[in-house]
């Protein structure tokens, strides 16, 4: 949990940067970015670098925990909602136990987050 707590840290730092300087965009290409692709832009954006370091984590940590926490969520999510019938076989046995352990307060600690950003 203390690495979800950095993640969310470095996301408001992320966010607070983005809002100083409008030309930054964090999530610009994430969606179609493979995990190397998605590290190699926030580590070669130096504003971006920086406010994920002021969060406690690398640019590779940052993507790494994006990238598990949301997967993990959104098909947990689309399993419960009957939108899928079997997880995908690529999520990390320890990440679905993680999420499935903590569920309500990685939920509370996400509403937070998106609360306070707006």
């Amino acid at each position: 949990m203390a690495r979800v707590d950095r993640f969310l840290a470095a996301t408001r730092q992320l966010a607070a940067a983005e809002r100083a300087d409008s030309t930054l965009d964090s999530a610009m290409n994430a969606s179609t970015e493979d995990t190397a692709a998605y590290i190699a832009r926030l580590e070669s954006t130096p504003a971006l670098r920086e406010a994920i370091a002021r969060g406690g984590m690398t640019t590779r940590e940052y993507a790494q925990t994006s990238e598990a926490l949301v997967a993990t969520l959104m098909a947990l999510g689309a399993q419960e909602a009957g939108l899928l019938k079997d997880l995908p076989a690529e999520l990390a046995p320890q990440h679905l136990d993680f999420v499935r352990a903590h569920r309500a307060e990685l939920e509370r600690k996400l509403q937070a987050a998106d609360a306070a950003e707006g």
